[in-house]
């Protein structure tokens, strides 16, 4: 909670610098975004992305949320912890979804490479995100819910973008984004399907406003 407070300060006053600073050259944007990780309840799923990014002398601020969900299933008995008595559950096919959202804050590094309106950036930030998610039995109708969890993580992103596409104020962008989610330790006796430390890799598909 203490992760998920900070990340809230640091993205009001964000707000703020970016309402604050000039009103040239900031960016809206949205993306569709395809998402590869190391956990199983997760997977790999797609999901997409809202962000402010502020110029700020030569480098720039980028706020960003982000969500996704995935659903799997598989033949099993459904239970999210210790059973008691074993002997009352039977298997069944089961339907588990989760999904997750990330609120991230980072400093960009724009044009490093740059070629008329081409140009590759770099960067590399903080990000809170939270896990969940529940499991449905499709005989029994019985749900239970995971174990919720809150992970910190680190990334860093590069970028390919053009910008005055078709002579308008849109810029298109490709980016890629490594993130590293710390793990976490709590007492229950619930499953935590999203325990531990989380590697994933993000493809984004940009497309800003210039304003």
């Amino acid at each position: 909670m203490a992760n998920i407070d900070l990340m809230k300060t640091v993205a009001c006053w964000t707000l703020v610098l970016i309402f604050a600073g000039r009103v040239n050259a900031q960016e809206i944007g949205i993306a569709p975004t395809k998402i590869w990780t190391d956990n199983k309840e997760i997977g790999n799923p797609i999901g997409f992305s809202v962000h402010l990014f502020q110029p700020i002398w030569k480098i720039g601020l980028k706020l960003e949320y982000s969500f996704a969900r995935n659903e799997r299933s598989y033949y099993g008995i459904l239970v999210s912890g210790f059973m008691m008595y074993p002997s009352q559950y039977s298997p069944e096919p089961i339907l588990s979804q989760s999904s997750f959202w990330s609120v991230e804050l980072s400093l960009i590094i724009p044009r490093i490479v740059a070629y008329q309106e081409f140009a590759m950036n770099v960067g590399g930030g903080g990000s809170v995100n939270r896990f969940k998610g529940e499991r449905l039995g499709t005989l029994s109708k019985r749900k239970v819910s995971l174990f919720r969890e809150d992970k910190f993580g680190v990334f860093y992103a590069i970028s390919v973008s053009r910008e005055k596409v078709f002579g308008v104020p849109l810029k298109l962008e490709v980016l890629f984004k490594h993130k590293n989610l710390m793990g976490s330790v709590y007492a229950t006796d619930i499953e935590q399907s999203f325990e531990g430390s989380m590697d994933m890799k993000e493809i984004q598909f940009n497309i800003s406003y210039v304003f």
